[in-house]
Parts: C-alpha cells; structure tokens; sequence
C-alpha cells in the first residue's frame, strides 16, 4: 500500500466517524447499523496502519541507500588512480593500498590487493611489487619507491 492509500484509508474513517456520530445523536438509534459503521471504520483504519508501515518501511530503505550511496562517494572521492590501481588517500595524506580496480569500477568494492612478491619479473623493466586479486585472479606489478617511502603502501 502507499500512503496516499493510507491517507485515503484516515479520510474514509473521518467520514464514518461523523456518520456515527450523527446516528448517535438521533433518537432512533439501529445498532446493528452502528455496529456495521464501526466495523467498517476499523477496517479502514486497519488498512491506514498498514500503509503507513509499509511507507516507514520504504523510507527505511531509501535512507538506508543514500547512506551506503554518500559511503560510497566518500571512498571514491579519497581515491587516487595510479600505475593501473586505486590508492586510498589516509587522513595523514600517505598512501594505503592497492586496491583491486575491477573490484572498485565494477562492483564499488574497495578490495585490497594481496601482497606476493618483490623482485625482477621478467615481462617488466625494473624492480617491482607484485600483488594479486584474489577474486578476479589478476596480477599487478607496480614499480618499487613509485609513491614515495614504503611504510605508506602495503
């Protein structure tokens, strides 16, 4: 249901209720059309709660999604493309990382990339750091010293 279901479920029960009323104060009064509007006036109200529960509920989740949407621009604002990887910008302005660039550009998931090997691969000039995906079972190789001291990439 939406609210303007439940909106209009408060209104009918408005109108039910000023028709009990009005039978209440005549002095002919039929119960059991008394009891029929009550009952009727209960549904509607039964049916107002519910849509505006299932209305909480969506607004529940619509916040929930902006949330994780502003996380989400947060970290790609604090993010920084470099030798074919992401590096996340630390709040003392060094570098932690990498980071997986399929994982982030297809998934916005900020996945480390595993740490193998330090040395000379043959297919690149220099030394070299090799790190892996574990998902996507890639391989990156990134230049030693590239973004300044060690301590601040993994």
């Amino acid at each position: 249901m939406s609210v303007t279901a439940g909106i209009t479920a408060v209104k009918a029960s408005l109108e039910v209720a000023k028709l009990l009323s009005d039978k209440l104060s005549r002095p002919d009064i039929d119960v059991a059309d008394i009891r029929a509007k009550v009952h009727e006036m209960l549904i509607h109200m039964v049916n107002a709660q519910v849509a505006l529960g299932d209305a909480h509920a969506e607004i529940s989740d619509l916040r929930g999604q902006l949330q994780d949407r502003e996380k989400e621009a947060a970290i790609g604002a604090s993010l920084e493309f470099g030798e074919d990887l992401y590096w996340k910008r630390t709040a003392d302005h060094g570098l932690d990382g990498p980071y997986c660039p399929t994982c982030w550009d297809n998934d916005r998931k900020l996945i480390h990339l595993k740490f193998v090997a330090e040395g000379n691969f043959g297919m690149h000039e220099g030394r070299r750091k090799r790190y892996d995906c574990v998902l996507h079972k890639t391989e990156y190789f990134v230049p030693v010293g590239i973004f300044g001291p060690p301590r601040t990439i993994r």
